[in-house]
């Protein structure tokens, strides 16, 4: 595994985390996740309101990345991104898919060196 993707893994072990820490008392203190609750409760102030459309815009800017490089590069396992969004949030999707992603660029840079060293 090379040091790059190495590095992502570890930012997505992180963003799992950082993800979870905040989720799991969420839904034990309101008994499951209630996703209606949960909007009420970041529209509270300008604050939150700016966080949410801050990270609504990165959300959608990521998932038009995503299809872009699945489709240039190929990348396997690339949906995993989607329910990692939804289910832990954006800290763990964007570096996971940056994991997967950057082990196709290592693979089609394996390939090619392969093809070089043959000739």
């Amino acid at each position: 595994m090379s040091r790059t993707r190495t590095f992502y893994l570890i930012l997505t072990i992180i963003g799992f985390v950082l993800g979870a820490v905040y989720i799991y008392p969420i839904t034990v203190d309101h008994k499951g996740f209630d996703v209606i609750r949960f909007v009420q409760e970041t529209s509270l102030n300008s604050s939150s309101r700016l966080l949410m459309v801050d990270l609504g815009w990165t959300a959608l800017t990521f998932f038009a990345f995503l299809a872009v490089e699945t489709r240039r590069l190929r990348v396997q396992k690339w949906w995993l991104a989607i329910p990692g969004s939804f289910l832990v949030g954006i800290c763990f999707s964007f570096p996971l898919f940056l994991f997967l992603r950057q082990g196709e660029i290592d693979r089609q840079a394996n390939q090619q060196s392969q093809v070089v060293i043959s000739k």
